[in-house]
Parts: C-alpha cells; structure tokens; sequence
C-alpha cells in the first residue's frame, strides 16, 4: 500500500501465452454444494486459471441489470476457467460441479459465449451499486471454511434486515462481502456498518483476515487489533519507524 517503500524498478520477465481456455458456469442450489465444487475443482489435476463465486442476491442484481439467461433461483454460481484445455478436461470439470450438485452446467469454448460467461462476472459489483450506496469489503479465508463463510453471512444480512452480496475468487478464499443500504436513511447505514462488522469478526473466528486483496486502508484499522497480537502489532509499527521515520509514505493508512 505504499506504506513502507516506493516502487522506482521494475524487472520483468516474458512468460508464453496462455493455451486454449474454456469458462464453465455451474448453477448450485445449496451453498455447500458450491463449496464442495470449489474444494474439489481446485484440488483436481485440471489447470483452474479462475474460480469466481456469485451468490443469489449478486446474480438477481446483475440479472436485473442485464439479462443474461443466469438461474436467479440459485443459492451460488461458480465461474470456473480452466487453462490449456484439452482431451476430457471440460467433461472431468462438469462431471465434479454434477458431483457436488450443481444443477446446470454450462461451458464455452467460442470467444462470443466465453465473453457472456465473464460479462457475468464483470457486472457483478456494477449491478449491486445500483440498488443503492455500497460498502465494498474483502475478506479471506481457509478453502475449507467457505461454506460456513457463505451461510452466515447470509444469517448476518437477516439478522440486520440488511442487504448483502457476496462475490469473490473463491479459489483462495477470498470474498467481497458487499453492505447495500439507503444512503438518505441512517438506520439502514447503522445496520450495514453492524453487519460488517460481525463479517470481518467472522472471518478472523474462521482463521482467515479482514483483507484479502485491498489492504486495510483507514476503514479497517481498528480489526487489525482483532486480529494480530500486541506483539505482531508494535513490530509493525517499529519497521513503518524504521522505514518511514518522517511519516511521509502515504501518511495516516493502514497501521
């Protein structure tokens, strides 16, 4: 984030280009059944280049902003791309999303259905801003724990009468928990920031962290305290010293 250095070069090295890909899109009526999926694909022999996880309300949200034939009446929707496609990987890929319980598995290898597989995904955070303002977050957490990541959530969002959607790279865990509230309401926004709240306590219980991608920022300081030690803390804070002893690598973030 800045905080402890400034990038003056860069080395970089060419890597060939990618084999043939092929996105899939499996429809599951439980979550566990989409954690399952998710275990099992990212544990397979296949070359899984993306693993994105959308839950009901994402999927209605996008449905309700451009139609693209999604099941709305799904609990999740995995996009999963594999990379170097070939021989029966797109089977053995359909045969453990059935296996885990998906309903409806569909995949594409023309460039015109592999675009509407990924405008699904793309629209997904789109879609949720326009049901009102949003509080964008990131959490990760073990593989194994996804399932229980997903569902209380979901209990969370009940309990606050308040409007969440999840979508993420389930393939390491990591999730965008998004808080959907009136902005012109101030109860709503108290319930949104609560619901947050008890989502980032959650995935710390659940051996994870509150940022899996995004960093801490100013809005998530006081969780670090949750979940690092005093310890890991002040270590911290003597290298920003040690490294940063004016304050002027962008100043007041993070720790």
């Amino acid at each position: 984030e800045g905080t402890l250095g400034v990038i003056t070069e860069a080395t970089l090295r060419l890597r060939p280009a990618r084999g043939a890909t092929a996105p899939a899109l499996a429809a599951f009526a439980t979550i566990a059944g989409a954690a399952v999926a998710v275990r099992t694909v990212a544990g397979s022999r296949l070359r899984v280049s993306a693993l994105e996880l959308m839950d009901r309300v994402t999927v209605r949200a996008v449905e309700a902003m451009r139609p693209l034939g999604l099941d709305t009446a799904a609990a999740a929707t995995l996009l999963i791309e594999l990379e170097d496609v070939g021989g029966d990987d797109l089977a053995v890929l359909e045969g453990l999303c059935r296996d885990a319980g998906a309903a409806e598995v569909s995949t594409a290898e023309d460039p015109q259905e592999q675009e509407w597989l990924w405008a699904a995904r793309r629209e997904a955070l789109p879609a949720l801003d326009r049901l009102g303002a949003t509080l964008l977050d990131d959490v990760i957490v073990p593989r194994g724990r996804i399932e229980e990541l997903l569902v209380a959530t979901e209990r969370i969002a009940r309990e606050h009468r308040t409007t969440v959607g999840l979508v993420g790279h389930a393939g390491d865990g990591n999730f965008h928990p998004t808080f959907v509230f009136d902005p012109a309401d101030a109860a709503a926004r108290a319930a949104a920031l609560a619901a947050c709240d008890e989502v980032m306590s959650l995935a710390i219980a659940l051996g994870g962290s509150v940022t899996g991608e995004h960093g801490v920022g100013t809005f998530k300081r006081h969780f670090l305290e949750r979940e690092l030690d005093p310890v890991a803390l002040a270590t911290m804070r003597s290298l920003k010293r040690l490294l940063d002893p004016a304050g002027i690598l962008n100043p007041g973030k993070a720790i």
